[in-house]
């Protein structure tokens, strides 16, 4: 991917309450150096550190590639010729049969919090869910990709074409910190894990029987779910 010596990519990827940073550097493809970080977050600019770390890393060298993922779920698929989205949604491409819709406002406030570093990069996880269906063609298979408290699912039919896509949210550990069951960080955080994995068990039958009522030509046979942090 990158031809030049010692190229830096570098991925910033916010969470609810936290930053993580992944950096690599390579030379003629090869990763030479890695390093990873996270910071919390108190305020909705970046962390001066962040900042101040992110430019010593640019600064060291021209062919740096800053990325970052759009995390939220005003976004979605739409079919190459679907025009009717253009106005509301910045597009671009996905594969050859659809492209990716992320609401203008969405995409405003992402490339905004970069006003410090720049950003090179900024991809949808429907692009990294379309990836890994490129790398891993598998027919009648629904995909999951897990970000912090959100799901992005795809469907695929026999062809391993998409046929169903969607956004659906998990309760964060901050609404659980709300209720009246909250009594500690340690039974906080025991309660978190059990409604986590119960709404995502939920969640994917839901979907199931959703897909079901309005497609009755494809079968899922596998459920394949990736993940970023494992909670």
């Amino acid at each position: 991917m990158f031809s030049n010596s010692n190229s830096q990519y570098i991925s910033v990827i916010k969470y609810h309450n936290q930053l993580k940073i992944d950096y690599k550097l390579l030379n003629q493809d090869e990763i030479t150096s890695s390093n990873q970080s996270s910071f919390l977050l108190q305020k909705e600019l970046m962390p001066d550190d962040v900042v101040f770390k992110l430019n010593n890393w640019q600064n060291d060298s021209v062919h740096t590639f800053l990325a970052t993922l759009c995390g939220s779920d005003e976004q979605i698929i739409i079919a190459k010729d679907d025009e009717s989205k253009n106005d509301e949604y910045s597009i671009v491409t996905l594969n050859t049969a659809f492209n990716v819709g992320i609401k203008n406002s969405v995409l405003f406030e992402d490339v905004h919090y970069f006003d410090k570093t720049g950003l090179d990069f900024l991809y949808s996880p429907f692009h990294i869910l379309n990836l890994h269906v490129e790398q891993n063609p598998s027919a009648n298979n629904l995909v999951i990709l897990l970000i912090d408290n959100h799901l992005y699912l795809m469907i695929l039919n026999e062809n391993s074409e998409i046929v169903y896509h969607s956004i659906k949210k998990l309760t964060s550990f901050d609404d659980i910190k709300q209720t009246e069951f909250y009594e500690s960080e340690v039974i906080g955080q025991k309660l978190f894990d059990e409604v986590y994995y119960y709404e995502i068990q939920n969640l994917i039958q839901s979907v199931i029987s959703e897909f079901y009522e309005k497609q009755s030509n494809v079968f899922i046979e596998k459920i394949v779910i990736l993940y970023t942090l494992k909670q």
